[in-house]
């Protein structure tokens, strides 16, 4: 019975976030409570990202290191609207975040 109640815990406590693809965009949606443990640390905090005009993402797991994450991509996609003048392509996007993780 303990074991049960221990491990339901654990799962009301864990991020949710979501990706939706439709005809006419995306939708990116999570949760917004930041857990330490079985400890709410806050309520409102911020896991869903706008990299560029055409890229998003959201976060989950270690917030220290989704924010650098996130703001590593957010350098090199103006770094590469700068230099190849067009936006980074949502491929190139992906393969950075592949690299880094």
């Amino acid at each position: 019975m303990a074991y049960n109640n221990a491990a339901s815990q654990l799962v009301l406590k864990g991020t949710t976030t979501v990706g939706v693809v439709c005809k006419d965009g995306v939708i990116l949606a999570s949760d917004t409570r930041v857990t330490m443990g079985y400890y709410v640390a806050h309520k409102f905090g911020k896991k869903v990202y706008q990299i560029d005009d055409h890229l998003g993402m959201t976060i989950a797991g270690t917030v220290a290191d989704a924010q650098k994450v996130v703001d590593i991509l957010i350098a090199n996609a103006k770094l590469y609207k700068i230099k190849m003048n067009r936006p980074m392509p949502v491929s190139a996007a992906a393969r950075l975040v592949a690299n880094l993780l």
